[in-house]
């Protein structure tokens, strides 16, 4: 068994420190509101389980748009000083499953979107490279192309 890095193991812990900190100040502003995130980043655990160590690509993308969504939901109700209850509010539910079908979308449209692009830059080189040997060709003359180029 492969031993893990010290410094990796502190990040964790000092991780999930700040995560109970920010819980425990949640938990003690309205127990709904701690529901309401948790609740929310639900889906993100439930990738994170799925996911292999090492390629957690959909679980940073689901969580990071939740937590972006959740975060300015969360501040308005607490600094607005009157107690809106997220669990109950179904614009705030429809703003959470945006976030999560938008996170899903990136992780499955990225990669295609990329291999797109990788693949019109290669056609785009190998049509440079060919024009490039044609002019070297009319230039010192069929001996320089092998056949191996055509």
């Amino acid at each position: 068994m492969r031993r893990r890095d010290p410094q990796t193991d502190s990040a964790a812990v000092l991780l999930a420190l700040v995560i109970i900190g920010f819980a425990f100040i949640l938990g003690l502003y309205s127990m709904h509101t701690l529901y309401f995130v948790v609740l929310a980043l639900v889906p993100a655990a439930f990738a994170a389980i799925i996911e292999p160590r090492g390629q957690r690509a959909a679980t940073i993308s689901i969580a990071s748009l939740t937590l972006a969504t959740v975060t300015p939901l969360v501040l308005s109700t607490m600094l607005a000083g009157k107690q809106r209850d997220l669990l109950m509010s179904a614009e705030a539910w429809s703003f959470v499953g945006g976030a999560i079908l938008a996170g899903l979308a990136i992780f499955l449209c990225l990669p295609a979107a990329a291999a797109w692009h990788e693949t019109g830059r290669a056609k785009r080189r190998i049509e440079a490279l060919r024009k490039r040997q044609q002019e070297i060709e009319e230039t010192w003359g069929s001996e320089v192309r092998t056949t191996v180029a055509r």
